[in-house]
Formats: structure tokens, sequence, C-alpha cells
């Protein structure tokens, strides 16, 4: 993850997630992304700006529900 400044959220990069085994599947509304054991880590939606407001699960195999 990184912060852009004046972004006030932080930007995730897909290709991050890719390299450590969890696929990325994206459509016109939504995003989700799945570990290795099939579980949902992190999912989203597309606002109008056209990025995806994600929220993640699950955090160092620990699950946890972050609103962002």
């Amino acid at each position: 993850m990184f912060y852009g400044p004046g972004l006030q959220k932080n930007l995730l990069f897909v290709g991050s997630f890719i390299d450590q085994g969890i696929v990325a599947k994206f459509n016109v509304c939504t995003c989700f992304s799945i570990n290795k054991q099939g579980i949902i880590v992190v999912r989203g939606a597309r606002e109008r700006n056209g990025l995806y407001k994600l929220e993640i699960l699950i955090v160092a195999n620990e699950i946890l529900c972050v609103d962002s």
C-alpha cells in the first residue's frame, strides 16, 4: 500500500497481491481477491470516479473487518 499526498486514502497495487499468490478479479461494478485457501481477503465496489473502494477482510491470517 502506498499513500498519495493529498489523496486522503492509501493506494493498493494489485501486482503485490498477485506476487503473493492472491487472485484478483474485477468487473464493471465490483472486485475481490482470493487467497490460496480460497478465502476472500479483499472486496470492493467501483465508485463514480472509476476507482475501487476496498474493504480488507483478512490481514496476516486474522479475520479483520475494516471499513475503508
